[in-house]
This record gives structure tokens, sequence and C-alpha cells, in this order.
């Protein structure tokens, strides 16, 4: 992807950008019907985000504990914010205190999608810090819903585009067959854009998140594409698209591509 979109490989573990965080909606950002979940009014000053990648099958850490799936932890927007949970509570707790995360810091934990690589480490995480929101798409299965209450932990459900407050949102469920939402951080530099599998097209993700966003250009893609055993044709028009839509830099994840 030279000439346009950065590919950045795995040795990035930490992503540190300028940030500029409006806590309240824009009068555009309502009239295009996105919830806000923040009562906050004031805009902070440039700060710095961190995402660090704490569940994945490539071995970047060598203390680090690998299997199919994908988590990260995010800071800097006044919350800390645990996107998925892989598919093992073990080895996400085990990597967090390796990675000296105390679990109980984390305040948000993000679900993109309903499958178990991606929600099989939330019990574990619960079971050391229950008073945390949960946030996920609307459709997950009720059953799912009702056991994450049960371990105390607060369930926000998310159908359309949502703020949660410091620049954080989710651009809504995605998708038909597997439906997804990917988590929006909005920076002075751009988006960030965190996807779990991007099961609805990555394309199309990106271009349904501008769509919402103002067509705020796309600084960072960052996780998984799904996109193994494509022909190599439609790679290169995915390229193609991905530099007609300025998309600066993209992460992806082995496990997933």
């Amino acid at each position: 992807m030279n000439s346009g979109t950065q590919l950045l490989c795995h040795t990035v573990v930490f992503l540190r950008v300028s940030l500029l965080i409006p806590t309240a909606l824009s009068s555009s950002e309502k009239d295009r019907g996105i919830q806000s979940m923040s009562s906050q009014e004031e805009l902070l000053s440039a700060g710095e985000i961190s995402i660090l990648v704490v569940f994945d099958n490539y071995p970047y850490l060598y203390k680090l504990q690998t299997s199919c799936g994908f988590s990260c932890v995010v800071r800097g927007a006044k919350q800390t914010i645990l996107f998925d949970t892989g598919g093992s509570g073990n080895i996400l707790i085990g990597n967090l205190w390796k990675l000296r995360i105390d679990p109980i810091t984390i305040d948000l934990v993000f679900l993109s999608h309903d499958h178990y690589d991606h929600t099989g480490g939330l019990e574990a995480l619960l079971a050391i810090n229950p008073k945390i929101a949960v946030c996920l798409p609307q459709s997950f299965p009720q059953v799912f819903k009702s056991k994450v209450q049960a371990l105390g932990a607060k369930v926000v459900e998310v159908d359309g585009p949502t703020e949660f407050g410091n620049g954080v949102f989710s651009t809504g469920e995605l998708g038909t067959s597997i439906v997804e939402q990917s988590l929006v951080l909005r920076t002075d530099k751009g988006i960030i854009l965190i996807t779990g599998c991007a099961h609805p097209g990555i394309v199309s993700v990106i271009e349904k998140t501008k769509e919402h966003f103002d067509n705020d250009e796309v600084l960072l893609v960052m996780g998984g594409v799904h996109l193994r055993g494509v022909k190599i044709s439609w790679i290169r028009s995915i390229i193609a698209q991905f530099k007609k839509l300025a998309v600066i830099s993209l992460m992806t994840f082995f496990a997933f591509i």
C-alpha cells in the first residue's frame, strides 16, 4: 500500500497521536441522529491516545500468551477502553497483568460482535472488575446480555451511531448476516477506526464512518479485515478504495487477514 496508505506491521504496539476531544455533539451530529451517552459540555485540550494490543495470535512480545482472537486497550480519552476480550479469560487477564495493566482500571468494554474469539475473555474480566459498562450491539442474544448483568456489569446496547463522550463513538450496528460495530476515536489528526473483524466489509465500514462524521480524514484503520483467501484482484480493488478514501495508515492482524 505504498503511495497512499501506509501498512503498519505488528512491531507497532503503541500508537500516540495528538488529540482534540469533543465531549458534546455538534449540531450536524445531532442532525445525523448520533445518540449521546454523555452530558459533558466542555472541549478538552490536545492530549494523547495510546492503543496497546493485549490479545492476538501473533507473538510480538515473548512474555505474552497468544491465541486466536483480538483485544486492545485504548487509553487517553479520560476513560480506559477494552476493545473486545479475545477468546480466553486466562490469556486476557494474564497478558493484562504482564503489560502492567490492572483490570480494575478498565472503565468500558466495547464488544464488536458476537463471536467467541472476541467475547470469550469477558467473564474473567467481570469476575475482577464487575462494576463497568459493557457496550455491545443491540442484536446480541438476550441470554448474553442477561449473563453480563448477572455478573454485575451495566449493559449499554447500541443500534445507531452513538457518542460515549471524550471523542469516543460507536459506528452503530453495521452489516446483516453478521452484525458488527466498530470503535471511532475522533482526533485533531483524523479518525482512528478500530474494527473487530469488519464482517460488513472494511470499505463499507470506512465509508459509513466518514458519512457519519463529516467525511473526516481517516488517520488509522486498525483491527481485523477478514480477507484470507480473497483473490488478489479484490485485494487490489480494496487498496484502490483505501487510497480513494484517503486512509493514511492501516494496521491489521495476521489472525484476521
